[in-house]
């Protein structure tokens, strides 16, 4: 505790919301659970508290037989632990998905016309739009030989920030 700056002698009932989260961590890390189920451990601003719950989670996730499920919409904060993406949208699960598979088999594809859009919209995964082009991830076997569009590998950090962005966005998810 005193490594998160919680003192034992203060009630639960006066720390504020980021401490309790850190505490209710702790206690649970303290059971040695197997799996961890979590709803958005961290939703708050402070970045140092958020650092500290990552900082736990990693320490847990370093035992190879311990598993995390956490539901997010700030995906972007796990991707040093992360290695696999369950989609839910509206209820029901859109797509499941190795971050591995995706860093290997998808790139991101800018579309500068609705007609380009249009024609690839079936093959496009986490689709967004902006005003000067469309974007989502392709299949590479789906690249066209004559390209007519920019296309980029991402990186696990850049893949994470691009999904955040286009779940944010209320984007249409279709299944992998």
């Amino acid at each position: 505790m005193h490594k998160f700056s919680l003192d034992p002698n203060i009630a639960l009932s006066k720390y504020n919301d980021a401490s309790l989260k850190k505490f209710y961590c702790i206690v649970i890390l303290a059971c040695n659970p197997d799996l961890l189920l979590l709803d958005e451990p961290i939703d708050f601003s402070d970045s140092k508290d958020a650092q500290d719950i990552l900082e736990l989670l990693t320490d847990f996730m370093e035992d190879s037989s311990k598993s995390i499920l956490l539901a997010t919409h700030s995906p972007s904060y796990y991707e040093s632990i992360a290695d696999h993406i369950l989609l839910l949208h509206n209820g029901k699960l859109e797509c499941s998905i190795a971050i591995e598979d995706l860093l290997k088999s998808y790139v991101l594809v800018s579309l500068p016309t609705k007609v380009m859009f249009d024609e690839f919209q079936s093959k496009l995964r986490f689709i967004s739009d902006t005003s000067n082009d469309y974007q989502g991830l392709l299949r590479r076997s789906d690249l066209p030989d004559n390209l007519e569009f920019t296309h980029q590998a991402l990186n696990r950090t850049e893949l994470m920030q691009y999904i955040e962005q286009t779940m944010k966005g209320g984007n249409v998810y279709d299944e992998f």
